[in-house]
């Protein structure tokens, strides 16, 4: 099975105030990315997506929900 890796992938943005960080996932047999949100030093919620742009809108809703209480 070809697993498709693109090796040290990061993306890191803001959105209300708190860190996202896209990077891939070190399991090669499950793939994609994970996402790590968080406020400073802590860590908040991780994810695991299996594109970009739905790690994107993922994280915004997450962030959103909490938010909204």
């Amino acid at each position: 099975m070809f697993v498709d890796y693109i090796e040290h992938s990061e993306l890191e943005f803001t959105y209300r105030g708190r860190s996202i960080v896209i990077e891939d996932n070190p399991d090669q047999q499950t793939g994609g990315y994970e996402v790590s949100i968080s406020i400073g030093d802590s860590i908040l919620q991780t994810l695991l997506c299996f594109d970009v742009p739905s790690a994107h809108a993922e994280a915004k809703e997450w962030i959103d929900r909490l938010i909204a209480g």
